[in-house]
């Protein structure tokens, strides 16, 4: 740069003294122009040389910036490469004491895990051995003490029991023993009043057999109606004797019996529409026949009280309903009437009323024997019905009432047991006279509970549905 610019002074001072003579006049002007056109130029060109310095270097830098960055990659990877190599090599040797120093700590542990395994193993099965001799222990205590406890709750229940059957003993023995003296007093009073009533029956027969007799009308049957009734030993056949009767005094005859709330037909002779339809009514009427069972007397037919719709007699004829009682309830009601018979007895509604008192009575008298024989234990009426505290006659004395009180229902009611039987709907048809038996078990069993108070239920099964628990129905 320096010889540049002192060859180009150079080359001015030679033009300078070369025209020095020619133009002396603007050799001053002419000098500032050149001086400042050189300058100018010389600015220029400097900076253009400038410019071209600096390419050439920026070049030059690049390339030694480039080929310094290429030569320093070189010693990077290659220190690199080394230190890799170096860091794997170290590694594995790290790897390899680490894996021998660790194979030798598991097999400290493994052989300091096993002693101590052996030593807890020792322990637990030193402690499970105690444990289970305590174990042992204590389940022979507390069997000691169960097993003393049951002796003690053994001697408890017998102690119990025992008082309990003395108690059982004594309400039983007096409980008989009221109940032989009640049923001695209704048996008496029932045979005092069948003896009355036989009395009184033959007095009027007597008094009947005085009498003229009526040549147009056949005599009444009343002393051999009676004979079959005494002859008789069920509620059937007391009514079947009754209608045979009752029928050969009057042309038409009907039994009709009582079942809960309702009244049905049973059997009849001169109705034979009842064959069809069996006749049913409420016993809650105003009619002859609701009269009769709420009455408890004999009913007939008037101006006023016409005769029952069925028999559709005319207004010149008679009819008369009598209730047949037991125990002061109406089981039954004997219906007859004159029809068109001109030649009846002009007593035949008496003759019918006695038949069926004394059916009443003795019914009633059938069913305080079975009462007295029931309750007195087996015992003759007058020893006293005493009644020995030992269970089997307990048992016993409890399974004969529970049977009289079933067969009482089964014989009050043979047409509504007929008709639970068939429909299955024992307990449903006959709920209030079961209910009423069972109240009445209760009552005079003493500790109707456990066997005794199954007893009145298998009476059920085997009396009222004939053995089939499925005719017996839901209540």
């Amino acid at each position: 740069m320096d010889a540049f610019l002192a060859q180009l002074r150079q080359s001015l001072d030679t033009h300078l003294g070369s025209l020095t003579e020619h133009y002396d006049n603007g050799i001053a002007e002419a000098r500032r122009a050149a001086t400042e056109e050189a300058e100018q130029k010389i600015a220029e060109r400097l900076h253009a040389a400038e410019l071209v310095s600096k390419s050439r270097l920026d070049a030059e830098l690049a390339s030694a910036r480039h080929e310094a960055e290429r030569r320093l990659d070189a010693e990077v990877k290659k220190a690199r490469g080394q230190a890799e190599q170096q860091a794997a090599e170290s590694t594995a040797r790290v790897r390899q004491e680490f894996e021998a120093a660790l194979a030798a700590e598991k097999q400290q542990a493994a052989e300091s895990t096993a002693r101590v395994r052996q030593e807890l193993e020792a322990a637990l099965a030193a402690e499970t051995q105690r444990a289970e001799s305590l174990v042992q222990e204590h389940q022979s205590v507390l069997q000691e003490r169960q097993r003393a406890q049951s002796e003690l709750d053994g001697l408890r229940r017998e102690v119990r029991d025992l008082t309990e059957r003395l108690e059982q003993a004594a309400r039983a023995r007096t409980q008989a023993e009221d109940a032989r003296k009640q049923a001695e007093d209704n048996a008496r009073t029932h045979a005092d009043a069948h003896s009355a009533a036989k009395a009184e029956l033959a007095r009027h027969v007597d008094e009947q057999k005085q009498q003229p007799k009526v040549p147009a009308g056949p005599g009444l049957n009343v002393v051999d109606g009676l004979r079959a009734i005494d002859a008789s030993r069920t509620l059937t056949e007391a009514l079947e004797k009754v209608l045979r009767h009752t029928s050969a005094i009057a042309p038409r005859a009907a039994v009709f019996l009582v079942n809960g709330a309702r009244l049905r037909s049973w059997k009849t002779i001169g109705f034979p529409q009842f064959e069809v339809q069996p006749f049913e009514s409420a016993i809650t009427g105003t009619g002859l026949l609701a009269q009769a069972i709420q009455t408890g007397e004999p009913a007939a037919s008037s101006p006023s009280e016409p005769p029952p719709t069925f028999a559709a007699l005319p207004g010149d004829l008679a009819s008369v309903v009598i209730p047949v009682l037991v125990g002061g309830r109406a089981v039954a009601l004997v219906y007859a009437d004159n029809a068109a018979k001109s030649d009846i007895s002009p007593a035949w509604r008496d003759g019918i009323e006695g038949l069926v008192r004394h059916a009443s009575t003795h019914l009633a008298l059938l069913t305080a024997l079975r009462t007295v024989q029931a309750m007195g234990v087996g015992a003759p009426v007058g020893t006293g019905g005493a009644v020995s505290p030992d269970n089997d006659s307990h048992d016993q004395s409890a399974r004969r009432y529970a049977r009289l009180l079933v067969s009482e229902i089964k014989l009050y009611n043979e047409a509504a047991v007929h008709a639970g039987r068939q429909q299955r709907d024992l307990l449903r048809r006959l709920r209030p006279e079961i209910d009423r038996a069972r109240r009445l078990y209760e009552e005079r069993i003493s500790g109707a509970a456990g066997a005794r108070g199954t007893y009145f239920q298998q009476e059920l099964v085997q009396t009222l549905a004939d053995g089939d628990p499925a005719l017996l129905g839901n209540a």
